[in-house]
């Protein structure tokens, strides 16, 4: 397959960039739930059914989203600069983060949850730590990409690819294959269809309403039918990929309805996309700082005020933290220095990397 034009691809779509906010929001909300349930604020059996039906789609909208822009990526930069790019997006903060969280919750102790000591070696590479397994994942999503592909784009690669990532999803989730390499192998076949639908996908302006609608529909009749079934987000097979895939359809078909809408709750969702790495990176951190706060310092047992209050803190206290450390100078806690960017030692090659680029 011939390479992509330069430039005929937008670098950002707001649609895009609204379906990471909301799909932040319902992350946020997901571990501010499951924390609630361990302190025991909230009640098993519906905050089970909730957490559910979230996890049956929110991760897989992240991966999807995040491979949309693969080949994009890997046209304009090439395998190695692609590969250094994310080693300094994903990688970086991947292990210095979870240092840090592992190292604020062992010094915590009885008031956190689950009580840990620090982060080893092993865990950084066999069993991620705490939300941070997405980072780790993605990173190894993409070499897994760059590997199949080769120096150049094909076709017959990309969809091959395809048919493989779906064969090992639906091995693994028949033999019950969970950890330490579920997270690769159970979540690459979304980001792999985001590979495939990228040039496509981006460069829709709007989407058709009826459409949207129409996905909506079989979104909310799919989670019905799964759940009525007594299935729940962890019964992996045919049928949980199936709904994964409606409903990040629809996600997107909504956001992309409502691409050139200006209402304040769609500006908001954008940003919070913009944002959404920061967001991930701390909410943890700043939702479990507020619940220990409420819950053991001021002994507040509302529920309502504990969900309202911890999703605030986990969206709105990791932009304003992460803001607040790049402006005295502290960016390096989100990105390499200069000094440490693999892209940067690429770029300062004598010939700029292109002998790391394709051949086209």
């Amino acid at each position: 397959m011939a390479a992509l034009p330069p430039n005929t691809l937008p670098s950002r779509q707001n649609w895009v960039d609204r379906a990471k906010g909301l799909g932040i929001v319902l992350v946020v909300y997901g571990h501010v739930g499951r924390g609630l349930m361990a302190a025991g604020l909230l009640p098993d059996q519906p905050g089970r059914l909730v957490d559910s039906v979230i996890y049956a789609f929110h991760m897989p909208l992240f991966f999807l989203l995040s491979g949309l822009f693969f080949r994009q990526s890997f046209e304009r930069r090439g395998p190695a600069r692609l590969m250094a790019s994310k080693a300094d997006a994903l990688l970086y903060p991947y292990v210095l983060w979870s240092l840090l969280q592992g190292f604020v919750i062992s010094s915590l102790g009885t008031l956190v949850n689950r009580p840990a000591s620090g982060i080893t070696l092993k865990q950084l590479i066999v069993a991620p730590p705490s939300q941070f397994w997405f980072l780790w994942a993605l990173f190894l999503m993409f070499a897994l990409g760059v590997a199949g592909m080769g120096r150049t784009w094909r076709a017959t690669r990309q969809y091959g690819l395809l048919v493989v990532a779906t064969g090992v999803y639906l091995v693994c989730a028949y033999i019950g294959a969970r950890m330490p390499w579920w997270h690769v192998a159970g979540f690459f076949v979304y980001f792999w269809i985001g590979a495939c639908l990228g040039p496509w996908a981006l460069r829709w302006r709007r989407a058709p309403l009826p459409v949207a609608l129409i996905l909506l529909a079989l979104a909310i009749t799919g989670e019905f039918a799964f759940h009525a079934a007594s299935l729940r987000f962890a019964d992996y097979g045919a049928s949980a990929l199936l709904l994964a895939l409606t409903c990040v359809a629809a996600v997107c078909a909504v956001c992309a309805v409502c691409a050139a809408g200006n209402h304040p709750v769609w500006r908001l969702l954008e940003q919070l996309g913009a944002e959404s790495m920061n967001i991930y990176l701390l909410h943890i951190l700043a939702a479990s700082g507020m619940r220990i706060a409420l819950h053991h310092g001021l002994h507040v047992t509302d529920l309502t005020l504990h969900v309202v209050l911890g999703c605030l803190a986990g969206l709105v206290g990791p932009v304003l933290l992460s803001r607040g450390l790049r402006r005295v100078g502290a960016g390096w806690l989100f990105s390499p220095p200069a000094w440490m960017s693999l892209e940067r030692r690429i770029q300062s090659q004598p010939d700029g990397g292109r002998t790391a680029r394709m051949v086209r």
